[in-house]
């Protein structure tokens, strides 16, 4: 299951670019090192994001990858009442790791949502060149 069954109900997004883990996906997100942000997201970019995120077919339901383990570079957090739903993405696999209060719930390939993901990362790291340079 990806993430789209929560996340039309958060109040506040923000995001934030992470230095890629050692280990690749970790169970919890404090075993990473988050080294810009968090930054909060405009409402215009938090729709966009929801979009994409919510939409089924962007998933690659029971394909795996060849490329082995996830490297996330960007996190965009969903926040509400105390909960979390942090959506991670490797932009080098295309995957996206989710976590609900810090706990690793899930991980899935999402091709399809490849370039509005880089277009809005883009959009908030406007500073960041190997967030620029993706293509």
């Amino acid at each position: 299951m990806g993430p789209s069954h929560s996340l039309h109900s958060y109040f506040s997004v923000n995001s934030g670019r992470w230095l890629p883990s050692q280990s690749f996906h970790v169970d919890s997100l404090s075993e990473y090192t988050m080294t810009a942000g968090p930054i909060p997201v405009p409402e215009a970019t938090i729709a966009e994001l929801r979009q994409v995120l919510m939409d089924d077919s962007i998933y690659l339901w029971d394909v795996a990858k060849s490329c082995g383990e996830s490297d996330y570079g960007v996190r965009f957090q969903f926040q509400r009442d105390g909960e979390s739903v942090d959506v991670l993405v490797c932009f080098q696999c295309n995957m996206l790791g989710v976590y609900h209060n810090g706990r690793s719930v899930d991980r899935e390939d999402s091709d399809d949502a490849r370039d509005t993901l880089i277009a809005i990362a883009k959009q908030l790291f406007p500073d960041d060149s190997v967030i620029q340079g993706l293509k």
